[in-house]
């Protein structure tokens, strides 16, 4: 019976953020989000992720920290519309 078996499943990219913050001793979106300003033009996913291996010894790929900004993007555009209609 083979011990490493293949999966198609993918990694809980709330997990991995969580590991990511342990060991980058910093919030990953606003590590990601200073990585990205700090050069013109942004700093390419590619070299964030390299970025953060190095920082912390997690291989990702460039995939992860742009779907974290996505995401946190998508979640600060519906906070604010929600203030807009209390407002």
């Amino acid at each position: 019976m083979d011990q490493n078996p293949i999966t198609t499943a993918e990694p809980d990219p709330a997990r991995l953020r969580a590991l990511v913050a342990e060991r980058l001793g910093a919030d990953p979106i606003a590590y990601v989000r200073a990585l990205r300003a700090s050069t013109t033009p942004p700093m390419s996913w590619n070299r964030i992720a390299q970025e953060i291996q190095n920082e912390t010894g997690l291989y990702i790929t460039q995939e992860a920290p742009r779907r974290w900004i996505r995401k946190d993007d998508a979640r600060l555009a519906t906070e604010k519309a929600k203030r807009r209609t209390a407002a």
